[in-house]
């Protein structure tokens, strides 16, 4: 039979301490528990290389993370840069102009009932009731949506609302649901 004396010998690797505290003697010999000691000195070096580097891919997961985080901010901010200037045109007859006068039609339509004299980078269809346009600057579209309340005289039903990105469309979607139940009330 086995005498096992229990002795502590800690070994200190990459700030982990591991105690390891067999040490047997063998009436027949004591190679069987010289393998039996090696091999768990082995398993605990292995076992301490793998939580060094599970730290590790912690780490580089966490920095990802942030990463792809300011990725989107960059992505939503070109976005938003790219459609400062753009509006959406939606009503019926807008199916019926062909894209290549569709520019010079909305800036008729524009000056004739917001009475704004606009020019337009460009002009173009997003389906059968909707039309994209880009002004050539900033206040041009301000004005545009500062008169857009003159719609209303118009016999046909035409917004013209701002292009927003996918996160703001969503914002206001969740606020346009959240203003219809308190007029529910």
């Amino acid at each position: 039979m086995t005498q096992v004396r229990a002795v502590a010998a800690t070994r200190r690797r990459a700030g982990y301490n591991t105690a390891i505290i067999l040490r047997g003697h063998d009436k027949n010999g004591s190679g069987r528990n010289n393998e039996m000691l090696q091999g768990i000195i082995e398993i605990t070096r292995e076992q301490s290389d793998y939580k060094e580097g599970l730290k590790t891919i912690k780490q580089e997961n966490q920095n990802m993370k942030k990463e792809i985080g300011n990725l989107y901010v960059k992505m939503e901010e070109l976005e938003k840069d790219k459609k400062k200037k753009n509006l959406i045109i939606q009503g019926p007859d807008i199916e019926q102009i062909p894209n290549k006068n569709l520019k010079e039609e909305v800036e008729h339509f524009i000056e004739k009932n917001l009475n704004i004299k606009v020019a337009l980078n460009t002009a173009g269809n997003l389906g059968k009731k909707r039309c994209l346009i880009q002004t050539e600057n900033l206040s041009d579209k301000n004005e545009i949506l500062k008169n857009k309340a003159k719609l209303k005289e118009v016999k046909e039903k035409i917004f013209i609302d701002a292009d927003l990105t996918k996160k703001k469309r969503e914002v206001q979607k969740y606020i346009n649901t959240k203003n219809e139940g308190r007029k529910e009330k």
